[in-house]
């Protein structure tokens, strides 16, 4: 999975819980998050310095990490359904960071099939 694939495989389940995700596509995730977040902070200062509109890097922050929040929280747990762990665990910090670095199962598992197994279903279908 790239990028741009799981980006827009997060955006288009963003509520959504049920399944799962691979390991990739969470990181290729945080890696968005992270280069998103950074870019936006960078655009919220040029625009604060530079053109004098107070708060705009507090606004454009706290707007992107709003529209991340929940996209994000589903992700993680898709990720722990990979690995055939309940998504509460999220409540855990510790424990659920050395889970996100656990391989997900290779097989169905009780939350059902791997990601690209689903994806190949779906498309035979079609």
């Amino acid at each position: 999975m790239t990028l741009i694939e799981s980006v827009e495989n997060v955006f288009s389940n963003y509520f959504n819980t049920e399944g799962r995700a691979s390991r990739s596509e969470y990181w290729w995730w945080y890696l968005f998050t992270l280069l998103a977040s950074t870019a936006v902070s960078v655009l919220g200062v040029i625009l604060d310095k530079l053109m004098g509109i107070t708060f705009a890097s507090t606004i454009l922050t706290w707007g992107f990490s709003i529209l991340v929040l929940i996209p994000t929280i589903c992700v993680q747990i898709r990720r722990y359904h990979d690995i055939n762990r309940s998504g509460w665990w999220i409540l855990c910090p510790i424990v659920n960071f050395i889970f996100l670095f656990f391989a997900g199962d290779e097989g169905e598992n009780d939350y059902g099939l791997p990601q690209e197994a689903t994806q190949e279903e779906t498309a035979e279908q079609e």
